[in-house]
């Protein structure tokens, strides 16, 4: 400015327009004279630029009213304006970390520093607080003790690793303004400059104004949020009124929370909302509650609560998720109580949904827990059955003691069966005589069969009725879900077909909807309690095949495969593998299998490595190498002896977690071999991941090897990249001597197969070894 005198001085002036409905009416000049304060260039320009930033930042608050848009703007501000090379937010998060959430720099060059930073920040969250003195860095400073402080010269400040960093950017003074909301530190502002010494006392205090402004502003939009908040509650016309943080724990409660519930504020605020808890609610209404929420949507039923001296009430319930930057920041939560209403309801829904007789759910109820299972089967892929039991000839029983005895029968069967299920199985009375079971979360379809026939054993001793012991047959229809039907009208129909198929059976007998789910059922039943019993018999055997080398014709291994010798006949592995992987059985067949061969290798004189099958459900299992290994170890054997042989549907999905598996178990010197290759998904890219042993060439590729002419290329093409990638290949099925010609000329390593022997039982097996 120009004094009348020609005089030039300089003022620090901010200019705020006054708005009335809409329009600018006048203007507020707030000026004071900084002459004085400009001593020289540099301080002009630096302060005129501090001066600059304190008027945009004032700008700003005074518009925009978003917590997010004003610190990606404050940055944009300090690097335009403040002249700094980079800036950035960092806010405090649940855990006392810094994690930044608005950045900018002067150009792409300072990028790599703010990288740094980042990590640095993240490094900070894993390691003990306490061995490390944060308050050394300014960040850390300003939000302990909610001060501006500044560093001039990054050069002799003990800020390492920050200060190297900083060096290495010609960054070489920092400041740090704390964010301040309700007097709580939630953040900091860090400006970096390329000059020495660029704070001064000045810029400080415009530092200090630039803070003291800000924070006014977030308090300014916290008291309006809670504002909007309030009245979004107080529109609702609820009686009482609640708010929840983002962690549902409460922050405000008014007057008719603390007369009902007989907790005052200070009782409840900071408490989770479970405090009310009256822990009558389902896990599925858990649930929804907490996925409905979450999900930004509001939530609307009736919810029983508990009071201070634990009684319950009823009340009608809304909460109303309350977001900003499209994030849930808190939930309103505004109710009725209906205690008396909810009684009513409840003695018109009892009579409309339960059997008076034995208060057991009638059909129209039952159907709804069937739904309600289904939607949440389909889901999660579970397996359930619909049963329908009923008493043969349950007229004559009036007839013969009348409808009293009649009527305490039914309910001495809804106890004996309420006795025999699950707690969350659900029973039900359906018309006449007729009872329905919902079997949830069966493991397998042959559950049911087993279920319902222990119930119709348990359901055949006498009940006594006033003295009188009066015995029953009963019959039982079951339909699957999902296999028969997919909803609960069709189950529950198709149970009734089941049911008039097993009475055609005879007293005492069930049917299924489909025969050869019954068949199927029957089988496996059989069959798992047979492998049970040959586990605890020990009638599983092992056989071996051995390999050769093709070169040497000498025998460098063999396959160890799992037999089942019952009754002295050996069953196929094709007949009961599958069910033992489908069971989870295999894990202890595996268990057992090497500690066999390991146990056999250990006293043998001549030791040649052992392959072992390993399912894919093994290595699921979270101790799977630490077992393998400590097993290895109690044998004292060379773990180099031990090939695991697995197949490729074993990691084809999940890669990444077997590649980690698998180097843990090379590390240990243990081998392992890819079986079966070709027939699966065969993508040759993986070989080149995954640290394979050994190959094994599927045998219906050697079968066609000598006459077409596509087999031949590809077993050609896997032993070209196997040897490539240092991995041995082993050829399977092997049987004529031109097949062996031909994968000699391939350089194929070695060969297994009738030509050379079938699997042989131990005791030949030795004697092979011997020779």
């Amino acid at each position: 400015n120009r004094a009348k005198d020609g005089r030039v001085f300089y003022l620090n002036s901010l200019i705020i327009p006054i708005v009335i409905d809409g329009k600018v009416t006048n203007f507020v000049d707030l000026a004071r004279d900084i002459t004085k304060e400009i001593k020289h260039l540099e301080t002009i320009e630096n302060l005129s630029n501090m001066y600059a930033t304190l008027s945009e930042v004032n700008q700003l608050l005074v518009y925009v009213k978003n917590e997010k848009e004003i610190y990606d703007k404050l940055v944009k501000i300090i690097i335009n304006y403040a002249k700094f090379k980079v800036a950035y937010v960092a806010l405090v998060d649940e855990n006392n970390n810094l994690e930044i959430v608005a950045q900018n720099v002067q150009d792409n060059t300072y990028k790599p520093f703010l990288d740094f930073v980042k990590q640095q920040f993240s490094f900070l969250k894993d390691i003990d607080k306490n061995k490390v003195n944060l308050l050394k860095y300014p960040a850390y400073k300003s939000i302990k003790f909610k001060r501006v402080y500044i560093v001039n010269d990054t050069n002799i400040k003990d800020l390492i690793p920050f200060d190297k960093e900083a060096s290495k950017f010609n960054l070489n003074s920092c400041c740090s303004i704390p964010i301040i909301r309700k007097n709580k530190a939630i953040g900091v502002i860090v400006g970096l400059s390329d000059k020495s010494g660029f704070f001064n006392k000045d810029i400080y205090n415009l530092l200090k104004e630039i803070s003291l402004d800000l924070n006014y502003t977030l308090d300014s939009i916290e008291d309006n949020r809670w504002h909007n908040i309030i009245n979004l509650a107080i529109e609702s016309g609820y009686d009482f009124i609640g708010v929840l943080d983002k962690e549902f724990k409460l922050v405000y409660v008014n007057e008719a929370v603390e007369k009902i519930t007989g907790y005052n504020k200070k009782e409840l605020i900071g408490k989770h909302h479970s405090i009310f808890s009256s822990k009558t609610h389902t896990k599925e209404f858990s649930k929804l509650f907490y996925e409905t929420l979450t999900s930004g949507k509001t939530f609307t039923d009736v919810i029983v609560y508990k009071t201070k001296d634990g009684k319950f009430f009823n009340a009608i319930t809304t909460i109303i998720p309350y977001v900003e930057d499209n994030q849930v920041k808190y939930y309103i939560a505004v109710g009725k109580d209906i205690t008396q209403e909810r009684q009513l309801y409840e003695k018109i829904n009892y009579l409309k949904n339960f059997d008076s007789l034995t208060s057991l759910p009638n059909r129209q109820a039952f159907l709804e827990f069937v739904d309600r299972f289904i939607k949440r089967a389909e889901i999660e892929k579970k397996i359930g059955a619909v049963v329908i039991i009923n008493p043969v000839g349950f007229g004559n029983i009036n007839k013969a003691y009348g409808y009293e005895i009649g009527d305490k029968l039914l309910k001495a069967i809804a106890k004996r069966l309420g006795s025999l299920i699950r707690q969350y199985d659900i029973l039900a009375k359906l018309e006449s005589d007729k009872f329905a079971l919902l079997l949830k979360d069966l493991s397998f379809e042959e559950d049911s069969l087993i279920v319902v026939v222990n119930i119709l054993n348990a359901l055949s001793s006498p009940f006594d009725i006033d003295s009188k012991f009066i015995s029953l047959s009963f019959n039982a229809g079951v339909s699957l879900f999902p296999k028969d039907a997919k909803d609960a009208k069709s189950l529950l129909e198709k149970a009734e077909i089941a049911i008039t198929d097993a009475k055609e059976k005879g007293e005492g007998a069930l049917g299924f909807y489909r025969q050869e789910v019954e068949d199927s059922a029957k089988r496996k039943v059989s069959l798992r309690h047979d492998i049970r019993k040959a586990i605890t018999n020990r009638e599983f055997i092992c056989y071996y095949q051995p390999y050769f080398s093709i070169n040497q014709k000498r025998l460098i291994g063999a396959e160890c495969l799992l037999r089942w010798k019952k009754d002295g006949h050996i069953i196929s592995p094709l007949e009961f593998i599958p069910f033992l992987e489908e069971t989870g059985l295999i894990l202890n067949v595996e268990d057992w299998l090497k500690n066999d061969v390991m146990e056999k290798i250990a006293r043998r004189k001549v030791k040649i490595p052992i392959s072992i099958n390993i399912s894919p459900i093994s290595f699921k299992q979270r101790h799977f190498v630490d077992t393998l290994i400590s097993t290895i170890k109690s044998y004292n054997i060379d773990p180099s002896l031990i090939v695991l042989e697995v197949l490729e549907r074993t990691f084809i999905e999940n890669i990444e977690n077997f590649k980690k598996i698998l180097y843990s178990i090379k590390s240990q010197n243990i081998k392992v071999a890819l079986d079966d290759f070709g027939t699966g998904y065969s993508s040759l890219s993986y070989l080149s991941e995954l640290p394979f042993d050994y190959i094994k060439i599927d045998m219906s590729f050697i079968q066609k090897i000598l006459f077409d002419s596509k087999a031949r290329s590809i077993v050609e093409t896997i032993i070209s990249l196997s040897h490539k990638l240092n991995i041995k290949t082993i050829a399977e099925g092997v049987e004529e001597q031109s097949q062996l010609d031909l994968l000699k000329h391939l350089e194929c390593d070695a060969a297994q197969g009738y030509l050379f022997s079938k699997p042989l039982p131990e005791g030949e097996f030795e004697f092979l070894l011997k020779e």
